[in-house]
């Protein structure tokens, strides 16, 4: 879980006087400030102008799945990011382990860097959600972009030594996202504490909106095979009878943002290996029957998530259709992870499946859907 103190990671920049002490800084370079004004500048516009140019060979389902532009906007500051020179490093912000830095810059910008030794799916399952969401317009997931950590790097040689000490070596896997710190807990709605049909008639005092950003959640929750949140409240909940009046793992919420899904390490992935397993029959029995239980108790879906899923379940393979959309808004990234197995492909097609026909069997019903 990477929240620790009163940070955790965003999905956009935040300019704050947070100040922590810092573990380690180096000088800036001593450039003109015209020059630097200019030369960021340019690398947005150019990088604006790319993006435009690749979207344009898009078909128009993925034309109406691309970011809005506050969103590519975000997502753009987040890789320039990773050319800043004046870095302050931090420990124990973004996580209690010496695996997770907080780095801040000049600016004022924040971003959390999660790293991996070696390349795992949990990498995949981080870059693959944030873009899931985006793809399906719910924009509840950080800002990711991988990178891979090189001491020959402007951005990381002033640090060798000190990341050294803290085990970071040339060519760990480096999450990067964007990290902000007024989130609060979130705790279970009582409605979703019970076996009542969530619908628009049952929301008690639950605004609209509300009510769809958790549907939203269980079912990219669902699809994605994340059981690191709901499904962990759900497993806690056998040996805690309390566990609902805690916070959930791995979700915040803002005023301005609502829910914040973060830490996506078991989701297309290390989460359809549960639902697989063959070794543990009675595991994966137990977490089938959990990933599909809030899913069972949702009869309301915005139309905008029942339109994607639409689109996606007429395509014979639509992992495929997602990792064409993570190419097309960031190459990079995607080329640092391997795609999806041929099982997992299959279970995330089942998923979207199941999930529209139980949406189908709630819309054949007297229930309202937004």
């Amino acid at each position: 879980m990477i929240q620790t103190g009163s940070g955790i990671f965003a999905t956009r920049k935040i300019f704050s006087s947070y100040s922590p002490e810092p573990l380690f800084v180096t000088c800036p370079l001593k450039r003109h400030l015209s020059w630097k004004v200019i030369s960021k500048a340019l690398v947005f516009l150019i990088l604006i102008l790319l993006t435009s140019l690749s979207q344009a060979s898009l078909p128009y389902y993925l034309l109406r799945a691309t970011m809005s532009p506050d969103h590519l906007q975000t997502h753009i500051e987040l890789k320039n990011f990773l050319s800043s020179r004046y870095i302050y490093l931090h420990e124990g912000i973004c996580g209690r382990s010496k695996n997770h830095l907080l780095a801040s810059s000049e600016s004022g910008q924040m971003a959390c860097i999660k790293r991996y030794p070696k390349l795992k799916q949990e990498i995949r399952g981080e870059l693959y959600s944030y873009h899931f969401s985006q793809w399906l317009g719910h924009y509840n997931v950080p800002a990711i972009v991988l990178t891979r950590l090189s001491y020959t790097d402007e951005f990381w040689s002033p640090w060798k030594s000190k990341l050294i000490e803290l085990g970071w070596h040339d060519g760990d896997y480096l999450v990067v996202s964007h990290y902000y710190q007024q989130l609060s807990d979130v705790t279970l709605p009582d409605i979703l504490r019970t076996n009542k049909t969530l619908n628009l008639t049952t929301k008690g005092h639950y605004t609209k909106t509300e009510i769809t950003q958790w549907s939203n959640l269980i079912v990219q929750d669902y699809l994605s095979g994340d059981t690191d949140r709901l499904v962990n409240t759900l497993v806690n909940l056998e040996h805690n009878k309390h566990m609902y009046s805690y916070p959930i793992h791995n979700l915040g919420q803002t005023k301005d943002l609502g829910l914040i899904a973060y830490d996506h390490d078991y989701a297309f992935g290390v989460g359809y290996d549960f639902a697989l397993s063959k070794r543990y029959q009675t595991l994966n029995q137990k977490y089938q029957r959990y990933q599909v239980h809030f899913l069972n108790r949702l009869c309301l879906f915005s139309s905008a998530t029942q339109q994607k899923l639409e689109t996606l379940s007429s395509y014979e393979d639509p992992a495929q259709i997602l990792e064409d959309y993570i190419q097309r808004v960031d190459l990079d990234s995607f080329l640092l992870v391997k795609p999806l197995t041929k099982e997992h492909r299959t279970l995330f097609k089942h998923r979207i499946r199941h999930a529209l026909k139980h949406l189908h069997e709630c819309q054949a019903t007297p229930s309202i859907n937004p």
